[in-house]
């Protein structure tokens, strides 16, 4: 999982990194990654008209991953 923290508004840059590694220790800590979708997998099967074939699969290049809140999430990891 990769984080971004981005603090304005402090009075020195020393304020502005403990404020940042708050946050960012928040996100690690409350925070988890599934991956949704694995490439090449196929999600749907959308209709072709006029085609060689009446239907194609359709899925995602690259895995797919979304993260969610560690509290709404009491589950085993998703594929």
């Amino acid at each position: 999982m990769r984080l971004i923290s981005v603090v304005i508004g402090t009075a020195s840059d020393n304020a502005r990194t403990t404020e940042s590694q708050k946050l960012l220790n928040y996100g690690f800590q409350f925070y988890e990654t599934y991956r949704l979708y694995q490439k090449g997998q196929a999600v749907a099967t959308l209709p072709v008209y006029k085609g060689d074939e009446n239907s194609v699969k359709a899925g995602f290049v690259n895995n797919v991953y979304l993260s969610l809140p560690k509290a709404i999430i009491n589950r085993p990891r998703l594929p």
